[in-house]
């Protein structure tokens, strides 16, 4: 019952000729808001399991440094949150794009549905790899460097994934411009966080 609260889905079925356009509208703000909440809570807790592994490493090994890399840990986590966010959410239309036939959504019809998944994927997948960057240096500060580094890596998500809402809205054009533009600022941000 949570879950059809959440999704804004009554219990007895979906009929799409009746549909609330402003509840759904609603609902998939609200489902794309904990989507990401949740991805951003595993992806710390993955980092707190991962620090807490390299202590034990670092302990059997009766090293005073640890032998692995934060980048290249890093960039392994992203990489592995990227493809499985773009299998999940993307993998279905990308699959079908092997088939012979083209798709439009009738919210956007002078562009591919397949494009606009392709795009989608590769977007969260540069994003995914800045977030994972920022979260595993905000895990070797303080307290208060850790939350503001955190924060910034949810808000970079949450942003991203709001404004790929736009795709379905209507307004694909500006939609893909715009997840463009805050996945490529992603990358001087991480850049200056790191």
């Amino acid at each position: 019952m949570m879950f059809s609260l959440i999704l804004a889905i009554p219990r007895d079925g979906f009929d799409p000729d009746t549909a609330d356009v402003s509840r759904s509208s609603a609902a998939t703000g609200i489902s794309v808001l904990c989507g990401s909440l949740i991805l951003e809570m595993f992806r710390y807790l993955y980092l707190r399991v991962y620090i807490n592994g390299e202590e034990q490493v670092k302990r059997l090994c009766h090293a005073n440094e640890s032998p692995f890399s934060d980048l290249s840990s890093a960039l392994a986590l992203g990489l592995g949150f990227g493809i499985t966010y773009s299998l999940l959410m993307y993998g279905g239309v990308l699959e079908a794009s092997l088939e012979p036939q083209d798709y439009f959504h009738d919210s956007c019809p002078n562009i591919s549905m397949f494009i606009i998944s392709a795009f989608n994927a590769l977007m969260f997948q540069v994003l995914s790899v800045s977030i994972s960057v920022i979260m595993m240096k905000a895990m070797r500060h303080s307290k208060w460097q850790r939350i503001w580094r955190l924060v910034v890596g949810v808000l970079l998500h949450v942003t991203t994934a709001s404004l790929s809402i736009l795709n379905t809205a209507g307004y694909c054009g500006a939609g893909m411009s715009f997840v463009c533009l805050v996945v490529l600022a992603s990358v001087p941000i991480t850049k200056y966080i790191v």
